[in-house]
């Protein structure tokens, strides 16, 4: 709502636009149907690789599933099953990642609200199905565990958490904070505090100090850094909404008017990738990071399943948001994936082979539909160099 009666006194939303904007909704339906009539995955390369002769037994160090967004899952979801049986699979050595938006639509509510109690079993949905197969559980935030306007939500959902066994990450602040695992070094950020710092035009220099610092001490562990909101995306946060694919001059025209649409409504402190204070803080992690990357971002927001070439933010960027809502995908020259399917992520930590990266659909019945070994750029290149 404040957003709105932002956008009213700006004259967005004014009577003067009101025809402009039907037009736009319009397209954005049309097109948005015909980009979403049937499952859709994209590969840059459909080799599946043989797993390791050992690959769920002593050779793995550690599991890591990546489930975003899955703030409403229903009980007995398919992918409530994936998790435990990613769990089991790895006899416990595991943590399940929630990427945020754990619990839609505006965090854990104050009691006695009507939505109280559909939150919290959703919550403990989440927790159970890691912890009762052995796992380990740990939230991250994001924008909409924040609440709107509620300032005690996020903490609401945190106490809540930490009661049932499992945690945060961060613990409090916007992070950095780390998780030693067998293997790896998982570093977390509260993305959504970090953009509404920047919006408030507050100081973040001891954060990004912090994080150069952790960076530079992963040693030769794999450092996977996990927030919420990802650097860059081929879904509708970061302005793609599969239109283009479809119908590529009309597609792209349309999605570039309807991008900047989002991104002027939505103000300094908007959820679009790019925009405002988002931009600002990406731009910042960009700086920081590209010195000593981490070899995988993983992050949620939008609701689909991407495996990207990570550029100056990492060696790949992985987007796995697709725990509970689905939205449209396109695709990019650094795209290595893309697809529109519910689903999850499984990062498996090795002793003598590299990491890799498995992407399971939930649709039913539990499917791995790509994986990929994670090399650091500079290995890869050196290898095609050497052939």
């Amino acid at each position: 709502m404040r957003r709105l009666r932002q956008a009213e006194r700006t004259g967005i939303c004014g009577p003067g636009n009101g025809r402009w904007w039907l037009f736009v909704c319009w397209v954005m339906i049309v097109l948005g149907m015909a980009g979403c009539s049937a499952e859709r995955m994209r590969y840059a390369s459909r080799e599946m690789r043989p797993p390791y002769e050992e690959a769920n037994s002593a050779s793995m160090r550690w599991r890591v599933v990546l489930v975003g967004d899955a703030g409403w899952v229903a009980e007995g979801a398919p992918l409530l099953q994936a998790i435990r049986k990613a769990v089991e699979e790895a006899a416990g050595r595991a943590t399940v990642l929630y990427l945020g938006d754990n619990a839609y639509a505006e965090g854990l509510p104050k009691e006695p609200s009507p939505d109280r109690a559909a939150v919290e079993a959703v919550l403990s949905r989440e927790i159970e199905a890691a912890l009762d197969a052995g796992g380990e559980c740990v939230f991250l935030p994001g924008n909409h565990d924040w609440g709107k306007g509620d300032s005690g939500a996020l903490l609401r959902q945190m106490e809540f958490v930490a009661e049932r066994g499992g945690r945060f990450l961060p613990a409090g602040a916007a992070g950095p904070d780390t998780l030693e695992r067998p293997g790896v070094r998982i570093v977390g950020l509260d993305t959504e505090r970090l953009i509404a710092e920047r919006a408030a035009d507050r100081n973040q220099e001891g954060t990004w100090r912090r994080l150069e610092q952790v960076l530079q001490h992963s040693d030769d562990r794999t450092t996977l850094l996990v927030a919420h909101h990802p650097p860059k995306s081929y879904g509708p946060h970061g302005g793609r909404f599969g239109w283009r694919e479809r119908v590529p001059l009309v597609g792209m025209l349309a999605e570039n008017v309807v991008s900047w649409g989002i991104r002027l409504l939505a103000g300094r402190d908007g959820e679009e990738i790019g925009s405002g204070a988002y931009g600002e803080v990406m731009e910042e992690l960009r700086k920081v990071v590209k010195s000593d990357p981490p070899l995988l971002y993983a992050a949620g927001h939008d609701h689909n399943l991407q495996v990207l070439q990570g550029g100056d933010y990492a060696g790949y960027v992985a987007i796995s948001g697709a725990g509970s809502k689905l939205s449209p995908v396109g695709w990019g020259d650094d795209a290595l994936f893309c697809a529109s399917v519910p689903g999850l992520m499984v990062l498996d930590i090795y002793r003598n082979a590299p990491p890799r990266l498995h992407v399971w659909r939930t649709a039913g019945t539990t499917e791995e539909i790509y994986d990929r070994d994670l090399v650091p750029p500079e290995d890869a290149a050196a290898d095609s160099l050497s052939n």
